[in-house]
Order: C-alpha cells, then structure tokens, then sequence
C-alpha cells in the first residue's frame, strides 16, 4: 500500500474512531426525507431564538435538498405534495429569515396558490399555525385558512377533552385560546414534561408543547423551554453539511461495521474497544442483536455483529461467552433447508426476549441472511455442536440459489451486495464447498467492473463507492483474481473520496432499511466499507487483530 493511501486511511480511521467514541452507545443516522422533522425544529428554535446561525443554515439546506421539483415537499420519497407538511415547511423558512430559501418559498407559495382547495390539511397544522398563535400570518396562510374554517376548529379544539397523557390536544388547547385564558392550561402540560426535556418521547409533540408554552406567555427563561430545546438537539445529526433533526438509532448495525473496519485496517484494539463495549451491552436476551434502538432482533444484524465480534477477540474486552451465545441463536433458527430468515421463529419459544411488535414474521430462508450466518458462523472463534454442519447446510443452500455466477438480493435489494457477500461466505466456509459456483461468482464480479476500475448496480451502470467496496471485499478473499483487478477498484476509490479526504459519499446515498421501510442516509456506512476495501488485508494481519480466539475458527481462510 503506497504511503499516500496510508495517509489517507489513517486521516480516515482517525475520525471513525472519534465518530464511534462519540456514538457510545448510540450512533444514530440520518433519516431521508426528514422535512418535517427539520421545519418543527427550525420554527421552534427560531421562535425560541436558541437555533445558532450556522445550524439555521444546515437545516436549510437540507430541507431544500428535498422540495420537490413543482415546488412541495412530501412525507415519503417521489410521492404527490403533502399540503400541511408543504404549509409548514414555508412557515419555518419564512420565519427564520434564511435568504437561501427565498426562491423555494416563491416556488413552494405558487404550489399552494394551486392546491389551496384540496382536502386534507392537518388540523393540528392548522392550528399550530394559524391566527391565534402570535406568528405573522402570511398571505398565503390567509388565502389557505378561511376564517369561518378556522373558527369552527378553534372551538372544537377548545371544547375537546384532552386525552389523559397526550400531549398534541392539550398544546392544541392552549394554541387555540388567547393568551390569557390559555396561561390557566400551562402546568398541566408541564407536569407531564419527561425527565429527558421531551413530551412522550416525540419531537413533533415537543415541538406542540414548546410552541404552546410559549403561546401562553411562560418566562423563556423557564427550565422547560431550555430542557425541550437540549432534548431536541440532541436528536439532530450531521448529514455531511446538512443537520437532520430525529434520526433513527442504527447503534448495533453502525458499532458492528466500525469494529470490524478499524481492526482490520490496522486499527489497535484499545481503539475499537468502545464499540465493542456497547455490542456487548446491546445484545439481547436471546444471545442476538437489533440494529438499534427499539428495532427487533434480527438474524442479519445478529450475523455482523457476530463476525465483528470475532475479529475483536478477547483483547482489550472478552467476548468469548457473546460470541458463543449468538452461535448457538443462529444455530437454532436455521431453517430446515438450510438457510436463514430475516426474523427468528416466534414459535420457537423465543418470542418474550426478541422485541418483537404483535405480528408473525416470514420464515422463509433468505440470501443475504444465510450468506452473512455461514460467514459469521464459519469465523466465530468457538465451536459448539452443531455448529459446523449448519455452516455447510448454509453454503449449500446457497449454492441451490446461484442463477449464472448471481445471486438475487431479498433482503438488502442489491444483487451486487449479494452476490460479494456470499462469495465472501462460501470461500469463509470453504472453496470446495462452493465448487464451481465460487468460480462463476468471481467472474461474474469482474465482468461487471466498469473502465474507471469502480463497479455499480450492474454492468454498465455508474460506479459507486459502496458497490466498489462490496466487490473488492470479496474478490480480494477469492482465488485467482489478479492484482490489476484489485488495484484499479482501489484506485477508483482512492479518487472519488470527497474533498475533505475524510469520507466517501455516494450518487444514491440512502438505503432502504428492510426492517421498517426507514430510508437512512449511509455515508458513515459507504466509508467504512470503503476504508476496509481500501486496505488490502492479509490472514496473517487478520488473525493478529482478533487475538488467539480468532486463530481458532473452524476453518482457515487461503489467500
């Protein structure tokens, strides 16, 4: 590896390590689109006058990066304009002043002007937002909300009861009366203010808590404003030069891929120690892993935290009995052909310790689940009964699933990203026991490698770093692929890092999460794929970084 690509791994390991330090525990990722979100706390922080200039700016720019071309804003990617997220997205910008937002509210105004008789505005918008609360009424709210309409809500709102516990219909009582008969309705709402600052947990009922007490006239220098603002801030996050408020908590998934890039990289183990710390601490009762947050246990989450696991070893922290643990969990959950599902059985008795929400999941065998079980499995560092003839049940449901050297994605909905990872999974487990399968895989990979040495979706498709990544990873684990086909995808990534040299981005820089639908911005994750990619690993260096207990894996990969 040239001495200019060390500089730039180091720079980079430097700031993942900081990045994971900062996320212990949690390591939370943008979520994509965030538009409402972003309004609520541009409005509130403006109203509250706490939002920095510089964090105005930030959330600004993210919230224009997702108008739509006619000029609204919508509540899920490529859907029609959402007339009350679109109303409130133009009241935030209007309100904070930010002159880079002056063409998109013209635009966002002449979508309204359009659509002001359609059906389904929000009444809690319309409220929040309407002639009552002491924000300026702009023309285009004049046009949108008919006097009579809003009178008629005004007094519903005040004659209903609010519901014991809820936050939206006490702010929406207090919204909609005068100052002085809404100052008489402030401490039930701030007697059920949460020790973090927030209201039920929410940001957007914060946002309607907040915007109430201030309606009402609390002192701003009142302790509720100050702990709802820090609880707010302390769900926005940096989405390369945009701020994304209420992110979702991806700490397992995100510490899994940190501890295994750093270590393999060259990283030492005090360094990963943290993220090795909070994998152990996240996992849950069953010996498995969610990707975070309140999500549920999974068994592809539970594979890569498994294969994390085993390159940290038992140096500075041990994992012997973690690692054991989510063996023998992946063990019991195979299917009877052979491969795994995205969810454990609920029938199996498990169904109290997993998280799961009230409803039975699919239990049919998926590729990308049973590709990273076989190589998590294949690499654990322990051997428990059973464990080797679930690794060769695995590879060879695999091999039944390979159509021409590709292997389709049902899970992660990436053939490319399948297709590298089981090939990663059938060479863990054994070049023999992928036959001549293994062979058409990696031509298949290097088939598909474009002139600027980068692979993308298929081939012929533009080159990304995250697919560049995926394929290098696997190729440079794989017999017969020569060095020119491995340089030329280094040299590819080398070139397209950003101008900082700190990171990678991407042309489609969001995936599509399969637990959720939560679409999340990933360039914390393309980097460190990237990085790992980007620095070729040997077995001997491989096996220094996970400590004896990686030494001991059923089978020894050759190189």
């Amino acid at each position: 590896m040239g001495s200019k690509t060390s500089q730039i791994a180091e720079k980079i390991r430097e700031r993942l390590s900081e990045r994971a330090m900062a996320g212990v525990p949690q390591w939370l990722v943008p979520v994509l689109p965030a538009a409402r979100e972003n309004a609520s706390a541009l409005l509130i922080g403006t109203l509250l006058g706490k939002l920095p200039g510089e964090d105005t700016t930030a959330l600004v720019r993210t919230i224009l990066s997702e108008q739509n071309t006619d000029g609204s804003w919508s509540s899920v990617r490529n859907e029609a304009g959402d007339l009350s997220l679109t109303l409130e997205v133009v009241e935030a910008l209007s309100s904070c002043g930010d002159a880079a937002a002056r063409t998109a509210l013209g635009r966002a105004v002449s979508w309204l002007e359009a659509h002001h008789r359609r059906s389904g505005l929000r009444e809690d918008t319309l409220i929040l937002l309407g002639a009552l609360t002491d924000i300026p009424l702009g023309t285009f709210r004049r046009m949108m909300i008919p006097a009579a309409r809003l009178l008629m809500l005004t007094r519903a709102v005040r004659n209903t009861k609010p519901v014991k516990g809820s936050v939206i219909p006490y702010a929406l009582s207090i919204l909609s009366r005068d100052k002085s008969a809404a100052a008489s309705r402030v401490r039930e709402l701030l007697e059920i203010q949460l020790p973090d600052g927030s209201w039920r947990g929410s940001v957007r009922e914060t946002v309607f808590a907040m915007a109430a007490l201030r309606h009402a006239s609390l002192p701003m220098a009142d302790t509720a404003f100050e702990r709802g603002w820090r609880f707010l801030r302390g769900l926005q996050v940096w989405n390369g030069d945009c701020l994304v408020q209420n992110p979702c908590d991806l700490s397992s998934l995100m510490h899994a891929t940190c501890c295994r890039t750093l270590l393999s990289t060259g990283g030492d183990e005090d360094t990963a120690a943290g993220c090795t710390l909070t994998l152990l601490h996240q996992a849950r009762a069953s010996g498995g892993w969610s990707p975070g947050g309140n999500l549920q246990t999974d068994l592809l989450t539970t594979s890569l935290v498994l294969d994390a696991l085993s390159f940290a070893g038992d140096v500075p922290v041990e994992t012997t009995w973690a690692r054991r643990r989510a063996v023998m969990f992946l063990i019991r959950t195979q299917n009877a052909d052979g491969g795994w599902p995205l969810y454990p059985d609920w029938r199996s008795g498990l169904r109290g310790s997993l998280g799961y929400r009230g409803h039975v999941q699919n239990r049919v065998s998926r590729t990308d689940v049973t590709a990273a079980a076989v190589q998590a499995l294949a690499y654990a560092g322990v051997h428990e009964r059973g464990q080797e003839a679930a690794v060769v049940r695995g590879a060879s449901f695999l091999v039944q699933h390979e159509h021409n050297g590709v292997w389709q994605s049902d899970v992660v909905h990436s053939p490319t990203y399948t297709t590298a990872r089981v090939l990663e999974a059938l060479t863990a487990a054994g070049a023999e026991r992928g036959g001549s399968a293994v062979l058409r895989a990696i031509n298949s990979l290097r088939e598909k490698q474009n002139f600027d040495g980068g692979w993308g979706e298929q081939k012929g498709f533009p080159s990304t770093p995250q697919h560049t990544a995926w394929v290098l990873r696997a190729l440079t684990g794989a017999p017969g692929v020569s060095s020119e086909v491995l340089n030329r995808g280094r040299d590819y990534l080398e070139a397209n890092l950003d101008r900082s040299e700190l990171l990678w981005t991407s042309n489609s820089p969001a995936l599509p999460l399969p637990f959720d639908g939560t679409v999340v911005s990933v360039n914390d994750l393309i980097t460190l794929w990237a990085l790992e990619a980007l620095v070729p690993v040997g077995v001997p260096t491989r096996m220094r970084a996970a400590g004896p207990s990686r030494s001991r894996s059923l089978f020894h990969r050759s190189r």
